[in-house]
């Protein structure tokens, strides 16, 4: 096996392994919603029988830890998929050998599932545009591709997280504003003081806020590093020592991104797609 094809089998089994990874992560998240929202359920049901409210406050926690499994997971996935994915693009780009011994570690550490879907699932033959021979050339052009496709999707997924969080806040200052009405019933008024104190850890503990902060120093990031390895395009003394500077901190920055999921790349990659061909 030559380094193109290998760098394009491990660029694919991280890819794969970025999949699983982020269906644990969005996974995680709609369990801890759907057990605080069961806690939050259950507190008004006072009269309830006690075996019942023990019932639900079991399931709460067997959900809690079922969450905290996967995002424990996730992370395991998301770092060995990252790392397997820069390595592929030094071995596509530059080619870098991968050695027999490593290449197989991988490929076990990715699991018998992800093999599995391998085999079914081959990269297709365009994913980059490129059409540079292995070098700093190569690997300049790889980075650019992949930094507008990441900064594309960050960028539309920070919009949904910007609603997500207005939203969420705009209910819980609406319930706090209604309960202050004085023609609302003093039974309402505590029950709407009550709900609003109970939805506002659920709200931070899902910290859409945190992420969507996040997304925007990223997105801004990225912008930087993509018109860095524009002006480096034009370089007449490409070497491989400057590419790798902008690699480095492109690596960094995704590194700590936050998961794409494939339903979500599937939605936007056409729209991405042309904005890249029209570029």
């Amino acid at each position: 096996m030559d380094n193109q094809q290998q760098g394009e089998e491990l660029n694919q089994l991280a890819r794969l392994l970025f999949g699983r990874a982020a269906n644990h992560w969005y996974l995680s998240i709609l369990i801890e919603t759907v057990a605080g929202i069961i806690g939050i359920i259950m507190s008004f049901f006072v009269s309830a029988n006690d075996d019942i409210r023990l019932l639900f406050a079991l399931i709460g926690v067997v959900l809690f830890i079922y969450a905290y499994y996967l995002n424990i997971s996730y992370e395991k996935k998301y770092n060995l998929a990252e790392t397997m994915r820069r390595q592929s693009v030094f071995t596509e780009g530059l080619g870098w050998q991968i050695t027999k011994t490593q290449f197989s570690i991988w490929k076990n550490r990715a699991g018998a599932k992800i093999l599995k879907l391998f085999k079914f699932k081959v990269r297709d033959e365009d994913y980059y545009a490129t059409q540079e021979s292995p070098g700093p050339k190569k690997l300049l052009e790889m980075t650019i591709e992949s930094c507008f496709y990441t900064r594309n999707l960050y960028c539309k997924l920070k919009k949904i997280l910007f609603i997500g969080t207005v939203t969420s806040f705009a209910l819980l200052l609406a319930l706090i504003i209604i309960s202050s009405f004085s023609s609302i019933p003093s039974q309402f008024h505590f029950i709407l003081v009550y709900l609003a104190y109970l939805i506002f850890p659920l709200i931070l503990s899902i910290d859409l806020t945190k992420w969507t902060f996040r997304l925007y120093e990223m997105n801004y990031s990225l912008e930087k590093i993509e018109e860095d390895l524009e002006k480096l395009e034009k370089d007449s003394d490409l070497n491989e020592s400057k590419v790798m500077r902008l690699v480095s901190e492109y690596n960094c920055i995704v590194a700590n991104g936050i998961p794409i999921h494939d339903q979500f790349f599937k939605y936007c990659h056409g729209y991405i797609d042309e904005l890249w061909k029209s570029r």
